[in-house]
């Protein structure tokens, strides 16, 4: 099943990051990433799979959004998968679906910022957000990776 009824707010979010990703010379995203925006800002279709990664990335990623910041990395990456409007919609159509447990990230808050227990998942963070690398925790015995090398 594939969906492409998302809002023009997630459509016009995709457009915006793709305009101020080319003004930061494009260095702010995967390649997944423009990928995800291209295919929402040209309002095609996309499937549940692709929705619980968008759900999955928006809700890891919220916290280096900010809408105030137009060159951060963590701001144009968030909006090139359809920003807020995205997260929203995504959310309403995993729960319509009966997939919203599927789709969360297993990961934890540590001094305000998320981690993770896949080192992949931290070090994708790492780049869509302009840093290097990633760095452990231990919480529980369980250990949790950070994106950047340092807070």
């Amino acid at each position: 099943m594939s969906y492409d009824n998302y809002p023009a707010s997630v459509r016009n979010n995709a457009r915006r990051g793709i305009e101020m990703n080319k003004r930061q010379n494009n260095k702010c995203s995967t390649q997944t990433g423009k990928v995800r925006a291209s295919q929402l800002a040209q309002g095609k279709p996309v499937s549940l799979e692709t929705v619980q990664r968008m759900y999955s990335y928006l809700s890891r990623a919220a916290e280096y959004y900010d809408p105030n910041d137009r060159e951060a990395c963590g701001t144009i990456s968030y909006l090139l998968w359809g920003g807020k409007a995205g997260l929203r919609w995504a959310t309403k159509i995993l729960r319509q679906e009966g997939k919203l447990d599927a789709a969360q990230v297993d990961a934890v808050t540590i001094d305000g910022r998320l981690a993770y227990r896949d080192k992949n998942e931290a070090l994708e963070i790492a780049e869509s957000i302009g840093c290097e690398g990633a760095h452990v925790h231990v919480v529980n015995n369980t250990v949790y990776w950070m994106p950047c090398k340092t807070h």
